[in-house]
This record gives structure tokens, C-alpha cells and sequence, in this order.
């Protein structure tokens, strides 16, 4: 395999080697638009000299689609939302037909399009939270620590200090004092995949990303969830409606920390816990998920042929 890399342009208010969501401010996410937008014309040299079978691209890169046509390359959607996340923003037919989409009151229920009872649909704490990543306050930070604490359950906590942040003002005083025996703080990243086979991980708490739902229930972990942007908040009503996890909802260390001692431990957390082991053989059977890839391959071929 041949890796071929266009380097990302250079915009005024982009901050040097800023490449995705996470790695900016929201107030600077129009620059990023902006130099993604600016990778259409190198990617329209890349295909005169190389021509791919197929470009998958995910929903931020519209205008390699636009380019590809133009080559005659085949391109596919590669999606980051779960396809309850899809089915709740709506079809195609539904975004296009010039219609006002809801207010903020009206996305907090299932959309009309939806036959069957859901869920899945955002809350006003996920509407206040709006951003393509979510940067936590040093508060906030605060307050989980308190909530780990008061749940006296062993941790590991991966935590990524904010910019700008001294690492002596991370934790609350004498909080890593006080847990040397209880847990663990790991600041940026760590082996997560090795970290979750681990058979004393008895559950997983974060910001209920779909990734991290699959690594985690592929282990059969029940998850604690606490969404922060959209998409998070809709994949977490989808765990809990399946009785995978809970999202309790609100953000106080006293609620928090029973909502990681009913998963974890608690008699009434029991059928969550059941149910996430179940789900282990669905979302850790490799070799099911390799035979969804080879068929969906060998349609690619056929449909080439």
C-alpha cells in the first residue's frame, strides 16, 4: 500500500498544523472549513496521475465528491454517526426540501418521519453544548474528579488537559493525594483497545462517541455515558433505550457518582450489566465484522464488472 499525503494549506486564524475539530477552538472552525475547502484543487492533481477504484470520504470533505465525479471515481459516504444519528437528522429528501428544521424545543422529541417509539432525539443540556468538539472546563474537570471520588470504585481516568491549562490547576487539591490507592490519572493519550480487554474493567465512562460504545461493548462493558455534543447525546439515548448503558443526564458529582455505582456495582444496574456481556458476542465477533467487509468489497467488484 502506497500512502500519498496533500498537505493541508496554510489560512489566516488557523493556528499551524491544526488538521481536524479537535485540535482547534469553535470559534475557528470556518478557517478549518476554509483550508479543507482549499484541498479540492491539489486532490484534482492527485487524480490526474492516479486513478482510484473507490474514495470514501466522511461529511466534512463535500467537495471531493464534486472533484471525483468530474474523474469519473466512484465515491462512498464513510459515516461517523450511527445510522439512528442519520435517520434523526433525516433523508435526503428531508434536508432538501427547503422546509425550516425544527427549533431547539422541537429536536428534543423523535422527528414525525421516525413509525415506531425512540428515544433518540437531543435534550436542551446537548443544544447549549453545540460544537464539532467539546473542550471541558477546568469546573467541569473538577466536578468529575468529585464524582469519581464519591463513587469509591477503583479508576482509570484518561483525561486530556485543556490548552492553556497548568497541570498543577488540573485536578482538584489534593485529589491525586487522596486517590493513590483508589485510582489512577493518565493525562493524554493511552492504549484504550489494550486497556478495555483487560478483564478488570468492570465498565466504561465517557462521552458516548460511537467509537468508543463498539470498543467497549465489544469487551461487554457496560457504559456510563455523559454526551456533550449532538451526536453524542442521540448515541447515548440509543445505548440506554437498549439497556447497554445509562445517561442519567444531568452533571453533579453526587448524581454522577450513583450513576457509576448503578452500573458498576448496584443490584439495580444488574440487567444493564447482563445486557452488555450479551451484546459482546455481537460487537466482538471479528469474524462476523470482517465477513460484512469482504461481502460489501465483493459488491464493489461485481457492480465494477
Amino acid at each position: 500500500m502506497e500512502l500519498l499525503e496533500i498537505p493541508m494549506q496554510s489560512v489566516d486564524g488557523l493556528p499551524e498544523n491544526c488538521e481536524a475539530t479537535m485540535d482547534i477552538q469553535k470559534a475557528q472552525t470556518p478557517f478549518l472549513k476554509k483550508a479543507h475547502d482549499m484541498l479540492a484543487e491539489p486532490f484534482e492533481h492527485l487524480l490526474d496521475k492516479v486513478t482510484p477504484d473507490l474514495i470514501l470520504v466522511d461529511f466534512a470533505a463535500y467537495r471531493i465528491s464534486e472533484v471525483a465525479a468530474k474523474h469519473g471515481v466512484n465515491t462512498a459516504f464513510f459515516s461517523v454517526y450511527t445510522a439512528a444519528t442519520l435517520a434523526y437528522f433525516g433523508s435526503l429528501a428531508e434536508l432538501k426540501d427547503g422546509k425550516p428544521r425544527p427549533s431547539p424545543e422541537g429536536l428534543t422529541k423523535p422527528p414525525d418521519w421516525i413509525p415506531f417509539p425512540s428515544r433518540v432525539a437531543q435534550t436542551k443540556e446537548h443544544h447549549a453544548r453545540f460544537g464539532s468538539e467539546y473542550k471541558m472546563p477546568l469546573e467541569e474537570i473538577h466536578e468529575l474528579a468529585f464524582s469519581i471520588e464519591l463513587s469509591r470504585l477503583p479508576f482509570l481516568w484518561i483525561l486530556r488537559k485543556p490548552q492553556g491549562v497548568d497541570s498543577s490547576e488540573l485536578l482538584p487539591p489534593g485529589f491525586a493525594s487522596r486517590m493513590q490507592s483508589q485510582g489512577l490519572v493518565v493525562l493524554g493519550w493511552a492504549p484504550q483497545q489494550r486497556i478495555l480487554a483487560r478483564p478488570a474493567i468492570g465498565g466504561c465512562f465517557f462521552h458516548s462517541g460511537w467509537g468508543t460504545c463498539v470498543e467497549s461493548l465489544a469487551h461487554g462493558h457496560p457504559l456510563i455515558l455523559l454526551p456533550f455534543v449532538s451526536d453524542q447525546g442521540l448515541t447515548a439515548k440509543l445505548i440506554a433505550e437498549n439497556q447497554a448503558g445509562y445517561e442519567d443526564g444531568s452533571f453533579s458529582r453526587d448524581v454522577v457518582a450513583e450513576s457509576i455505582r448503578r452500573v458498576l456495582v448496584d443490584e439495580e444496574g444488574k440487567q444493564l450489566r447482563l445486557k452488555a456481556a450479551e451484546l459482546q458476542s455481537v460487537f466482538g465477533n471479528h469474524e462476523s465484522q470482517d465477513n460484512y467487509i469482504n461481502k460489501f468489497i465483493d459488491h464493489l467488484i461485481k457492480k465494477q464488472v
